[in-house]
């Protein structure tokens, strides 16, 4: 359930962290996906996998919650992805594969027309939906 005037809270959050670079722990993708959705809904769905700081600990921190990849991480806190990517709305959470054909965690943005994350190397970005793998609803 979304708080009450969510849309602002995640705008005034968005234009913080748009500032911000990428950081293991705090501002990597997983991160910034779980954040913006304790804004828009006060709960921590990352809660479980918190306390690492580089890499390797975010890897470790997967495995400890017996998943191997961003998308598992979301289906474990957040439930099933949508069957249909066209139904994500704004805030809601997505996976976007990357030029390397990794996957990063992001969010709709307010628009509903792109997604963001954090970026290892560019910091804050948007991305278009044809990059969207799968959505999660908030």
């Amino acid at each position: 359930m979304r708080i009450r005037n969510w849309e602002i809270a995640l705008a005034h959050h968005l234009s913080e962290v748009r500032k911000l670079p990428f950081v293991w722990g705090s501002n990597d993708c997983c991160l910034f996906a779980a954040n913006a959705a304790q804004v828009i809904t006060g709960m921590d769905f990352a809660a479980c996998f918190r306390g690492y700081g580089d890499e390797a600990g975010a890897l470790e921190s997967l495995q400890r919650n017996g998943v191997s990849t961003v998308e598992e991480a979301a289906s474990l806190v957040l439930g099933p992805p949508m069957d249909k990517i066209r139904f994500a709305k704004r805030g809601d959470v997505v996976s976007i594969r990357n030029g390397q054909d990794q996957l990063s965690l992001g969010i709709m943005d307010l628009s509903g027309r792109e997604a963001c994350l954090v970026s290892r190397t560019r910091g804050f970005i948007l991305v278009p939906l044809r990059l969207v793998n799968q959505a999660w609803s908030i």
